[in-house]
């Protein structure tokens, strides 16, 4: 369609037509300017097909169709309606061999905005809706999205025309300029870089030490960066037996809390505190707490898939694998659900939301009794009104009786016997199990549903009341949820 005119009117100067659809696909790729000027598509646009697979012809077609369809989408009116306009007015001013000042910049507009991957899921949905087994073409392989002469594949930075293979390296900006896989101002490429160029990696030859980086507590090695390695640090918990949830006399119990035993077989790595905000914020890039005025808060307001992704990209830094399998989206709208590498969390070595049994019996550290500083008095049975005094919490938990209505920095009360503060209080925690009834007998290493509408949060939060700051106390959210107060920490099996 947009070469016709072009091949009608060399003809008739004389042009034979095959030489003529060559010369007018050539002027296509020149004047749209969405693929370096060397690019070859292969074949004329007459022959080119979705259905015929992967090809350069077909990638080629693919970005053309692309970038049209985000013009037509820019224009007021129906999109269907302004395409045909698009191809029409394109088609008229490349009659002449050039496109008119105005569409360039239509198309220079557009192409920042293309998802790539995101077009090529929905065009791989659409072959298999209509039965064809034809391969998506790599839209990456046949588009500059920054016009700097170097398709997405070959570009590090396909959004920024200054980043391309063989640019000249800027060497305090963070950025992979010459895209030769090196950033000289991060030489352990752990993504932070040093204090020379205005970074905080206290140390640029261990990729496990940096701003983001986790302490083990004891070890001597401030990998946060911090200047301490006690506060926020991983503390090593030795699998055994317990007993799980409440015991039928405990004020303030619920219906959901039937007691069992569980056995841990493997030993972990916990956090010491709640994941703060400073933390979260390094691996991610982004805070959108609620009481975002104090980084070394507990991180609040994220949802599973946030916690789950943080506990990813922690893992990749620390060269580890990943517990979770996430995609679409970025910050709250990303989504994750368990690895299917591993047939259990337990199995996993990378970083990862505690299973609900490892909270439990991490947040008992030995002790039977309602919090792990004694039995409550009488309780409402209701966690989030009437909110009396307890003294076993004042202690060791902000709740609603002392919290004044907010977070508080990490470890400021008592921890418990294993080293681990805040467990109950300050902030809700999620867990890697979906949420569901307990098991009638005995269980060893277990992991709760897979599969379900929600997902376990533990420990209750600065606006509870003594019923919902106890150990056994439990509920689901829809992992998708942000409100409440949600936050969480970290595990690490140590032997998976």
């Amino acid at each position: 369609h947009l070469t016709t005119p072009r091949i009608r009117a060399l003809v008739a100067d004389g042009v034979p037509f095959g030489e003529a659809v060559s010369q007018a696909e050539r002027e296509l790729v020149s004047e749209l300017n969405i693929t370096p000027p060397g690019f070859a598509p292969g074949s004329a646009g007459i022959e080119m097909n979705l259905l015929g697979g992967d090809t350069d012809a077909n990638a080629f077609l693919l970005a053309v169709g692309s970038v049209l369809i985000r013009v037509a989408m820019r224009r007021d009116g129906s999109v269907e309606a302004n395409l045909q306009e698009v191809l029409n007015s394109y088609a008229i001013d490349l009659a002449d061999g050039s496109l008119d000042a105005g569409a360039d910049e239509e198309v220079s507009a557009v192409l920042p905005w293309l998802d790539t991957r995101d077009i090529e899921r929905r065009l791989g949905a659409r072959l298999a809706e209509i039965g064809s087994s034809a391969e998506v073409p790599d839209l990456d392989r046949a588009l500059d999205q920054d016009r700097d002469g170097y398709v997405n594949s070959d570009d590090c930075g396909p959004l920024d025309p200054a980043i391309h293979p063989g640019a000249e390296e800027d060497v305090c900006n963070n950025l992979d300029d010459d895209c030769d896989g090196f950033i000289p101002e991060d030489a352990d490429g752990d993504g932070f870089h040093v204090p020379e160029c205005g970074g905080t990696d206290c140390d640029d030859g261990d990729p496990t030490v940096h701003p983001g980086g986790i302490d083990l507590c004891g070890d001597g090695v401030d990998s946060d960066c911090d200047g301490s390695d006690e506060i926020s640090c991983f503390v090593t918990i030795i699998a055994g037996t317990f007993t799980m949830g409440s015991p039928a006399e405990e004020s303030g119990r619920d219906v959901d809390e039937t007691q069992h035993e569980v056995t841990l077989t493997r030993d972990f790595e916990i956090l010491n505190t709640e994941v703060t905000q400073a933390q979260f914020e390094a691996v991610r890039g982004y805070n959108h707490s609620e009481f975002s005025d104090c980084p070394d808060c507990p991180v609040e307001t994220v949802n599973w898939h946030e916690a789950a992704t943080y506990c990813n990209e922690l893992s990749e830094l620390a060269g580890l694998a990943s517990c979770y399998d996430c995609w679409v989206g970025d910050l709250s709208s990303v989504r994750c659900e368990p690895s299917g590498t591993y047939l259990s969390p337990y199995e996993c070595p990378g970083f990862r939301l505690p299973t609900e049994a490892e909270w439990e019996y991490a947040a008992r550290a030995g002790t039977t009794t309602a919090t792990y500083n004694g039995d409550l008095e009488f309780v409402r049975e209701d966690p989030y009104w009437d909110c009396e005094s307890a003294e076993v919490l004042d202690p060791i938990a902000w709740y609603c009786h002392n919290s004044g209505g907010r977070t508080h920095a990490v470890g400021t009360f008592n921890p418990n016997d294993w080293g681990l503060f805040d467990m109950l209080g300050n902030v809700n925690e999620w867990c890697h199990d979906g949420y569901g009834v307990y098991p009638g007998g005995s269980v060893t290493d277990p992991n709760g549903p897979i599969w379900g509408s929600s997902r376990v949060v533990r420990g209750g939060a600065y606006y509870f009341n003594a019923s919902g700051v106890r150990v056994a106390f439990r509920f689901g959210y829809t992992p998708n949820s942000t409100f409440g107060a949600k936050g969480f920490r970290l595990v690490r099996t140590t032997d998976p």
